[in-house]
């Protein structure tokens, strides 16, 4: 049951602090959650590092004893799309460790394929950034590598994009776009309707 006299901590893991967790805590935050807090307390796991159920387990249990977190959203790239069934298989027997570990507090978003589908979400942002014309994708979660797609989109513009930019990107990338845009199985639309379900 959520108390609504406590704001939930809800803390974000992601495969590279800066350039995902980030991104996506920026992106949440454009949505209104008024009983809950997001933060990114843990900064020094980082990709391959979280392929270790094990090690990931214990940093959250420290943690949210630590903070006294509530959940953890924890955010994964799939790098494949969703017919790549075996990844996905094994990204979510990945996630099921980690969760029976941290006593079922996990929220799990898996990226498909990466966090630059959710950039491509809304493609007029990309273009004002880059100074591109491309057009808006039916649905970015069928992009096989959407972080090559941009760089490659984007490679004849002064400043082409660089996974670092991603954080400043989505800053200016439109929620509802997002939403709207990302769609189907395990997109963001579906994410948003589940943590809506958890958080509202």
């Amino acid at each position: 049951m959520k108390n609504k006299e406590k704001r939930l901590k809800i803390a974000i893991l992601g495969e590279h602090p800066d350039n995902d967790a980030e991104a996506f805590r920026t992106l949440l935050e454009k949505r209104s959650y008024p009983n809950a807090q997001f933060d990114i307390p843990i900064r020094n796991l980082r990709g391959g590092q979280l392929d270790v159920p094990a090690a990931v387990i214990r940093q959250i249990k420290n943690v949210k004893r630590e903070k006294s977190i509530d959940k953890f959203i924890i955010v994964r790239d799939l790098d494949g799309i969703l017919p790549e069934r075996d990844k996905v298989k094994n990204r979510d027997e990945w996630f099921q460790k980690v969760n029976k570990g941290i006593d079922e507090s996990g929220i799990f978003y898996l990226a498909i394929a990466e966090t630059e589908a959710l950039l491509l979400s809304d493609i007029e942002t990309i273009n004002k950034k880059y100074g591109t014309k491309l057009p808006q994708h039916a649905n970015p979660i069928s992009i096989l590598d959407p972080k090559k797609e941009l760089k490659t989109k984007t490679e004849k513009s002064k400043s082409p994009y660089e996974p670092k930019h991603c954080g400043d990107i989505m800053k200016e990338i439109n929620f509802q776009k997002v939403l709207d845009n990302h769609k189907g199985e395990r997109s963001y639309q579906a994410f948003i309707s589940n943590l809506d379900d958890i958080l509202k």
